[in-house]
């Protein structure tokens, strides 16, 4: 009796850990970072590390913004900090899901970009390393 009490007790805490994982896994959107946009808009070089210098945030939200303005807030993951290294606001259409940003990237360094409307709802984040030179 107890082992059937200790496996219904189990289950049902494992279909909660499964629920939680699920909810806080869910894709939001898609970030990319670029190396800028064609004359069509469409990203250009795109990845994951760059070496210091300008680069180009693209921001695709699984929703629309319902905002006219974004947040984007860049953290240091290096630095271990919680607070962000810089904060830039964008401008958009509440009904888009797309919008990009140029920023400014000359620190080398792991790097958690988020999108977040004025309520402190994060849309999207990516992540994006920074390095001096590709070949050292």
């Amino acid at each position: 009796m107890k082992m059937r009490k200790f496996r219904a007790h189990f289950f049902k805490i494992a279909l909660f850990l499964i629920f939680l994982l699920t909810v806080s896994c869910k894709q939001k959107g898609i970030v990319q970072f670029c190396e800028g946009t064609d004359k069509d808009g469409k990203p250009v070089k795109c990845g994951s590390v760059f070496t210091s210098g300008d680069i180009t945030l693209i921001l695709e939200s699984k929703d629309p913004f319902a905002s006219e303005k974004l947040r984007v807030k860049i953290f240091n993951e290096d630095s271990g900090s919680a607070k962000p290294e810089e904060t830039k606001f964008l401008e958009v259409e509440p009904s888009s899901k797309t919008a990009r940003i140029d920023l400014s990237m000359y620190n080398p360094g792991n790097y958690r970009v988020t999108a977040e409307n004025m309520d402190g709802k994060i849309l999207t984040q990516g992540k994006v390393q920074i390095i001096n030179d590709i070949n050292p």
